[in-house]
Formats: structure tokens, C-alpha cells, sequence
């Protein structure tokens, strides 16, 4: 609150800013005499978003472009900053490898590789992630987790653990 409070008292955030922001603008344009601060309620600090969203959807404030306390629901990029965001990015073939490398490596320390035996069957089959085991058996990932946990069978048949992996 300090940090918004002391940036709408600085000349130079408002004539920074003045190009995206209404409050802003307004300043400017109208002056501060046209303004009143006002702290509306105390609250505790766990409570603040609560509270805002409360009075956002109460009062409607006309320089509040935000939709959602604490998330940026509601703001518009410039054209400028989208087309920055969609600009082309020229990456090596030496980077992208890297990139590959980086995500492999968080691939492998979060994997978890399962063991799933067909009691009725007696086969045993490894899947190297909880989503593909789903796939092959017809369920979600989250359904497959869910009985590695409980160690209870899956559709009464199919039992499922965690490989031990050097």
C-alpha cells in the first residue's frame, strides 16, 4: 500500500506512466484537488484481498481497471507490449539444445517411473510417467497416483508401485 500510495505522490512515475495508466492521466490532467484518499476499513493483512475485492465490487471505481484484487484481471496490454511478446525469437540451434537439456534434467528429477502388474494376466509393464500409465489403462493420472498411494488395485486387477530407479 505504500508502494501505490508513494507512486501516485511521485512526478516522475505519473509522467512515466501516463501513457498506460488512467489514474495517471488523470492526475494530470485534472490535478490532485480533484482526488481524495481515503482508507475505507482496517482489516488484517490475510483479509486485505478479501476486502478489496469486496469494495471493488461495491463501489465500482471508475480508475480502477483491475477486475480482481491481487491478479491482473482486467488489464490491456499495448500494442506495443503485445508485439514485443509475439516478436521473434531467433534462437540458436546451441540454445535450444540447452533448453531441451534443462527441461530433460527437470523431466528426470520428477519423474516417477511405475511398476504395474496384471494380476489376472500376470504381466508386468514399466511406465515412465504417472500420465502415460493412465493412458494405457484407460484413466486419468491423477486416478493412477491416486491407487499408487492407497495401494489398493486398479479395477480390481491391476496393482501399482513405484520403481526404484538407481
Amino acid at each position: 500500500m505504500s508502494k501505490r500510495l508513494y507512486r501516485y505522490f511521485s512526478l516522475a512515475h505519473i509522467l512515466t506512466q501516463s501513457k498506460h495508466s488512467l489514474i495517471c492521466k488523470a492526475l494530470i490532467k485534472y490535478g490532485y484537488g480533484s482526488f481524495r484518499f481515503e482508507i475505507l476499513e482496517f482489516c488484517h493483512v490475510y483479509e486485505v484481498l478479501v476486502r478489496e475485492q469486496y469494495y471493488l465490487d461495491k463501489l465500482k471505481p471508475e480508475y480502477n481497471i483491475l477486475l480482481k484484487a491481487g491478479s491482473p484481471l482486467g488489464y490491456k496490454h499495448t500494442e506495443e507490449a503485445k508485439a514485443k511478446m509475439r516478436g521473434s525469437r531467433n534462437l540458436t540451434l546451441e540454445h535450444l539444445s540447452k533448453i531441451k537439456e534443462h527441461i530433460n534434467k527437470l523431466n528426470i528429477k520428477h519423474a516417477i517411473v511405475l511398476e504395474v502388474i496384471d494380476t489376472e494376466k500376470g504381466t508386468k509393464v514399466e511406465y515412465a510417467s504417472v500420465r502415460l500409465a493412465g493412458r494405457e489403462l484407460n484413466c486419468a493420472g491423477a486416478t493412477v497416483k491416486k491407487y499408487l498411494n492407497s495401494g489398493q488395485l486398479l479395477a480390481g486387477r491391476y496393482s501399482i508401485t513405484r520403481k526404484k530407479l538407481d
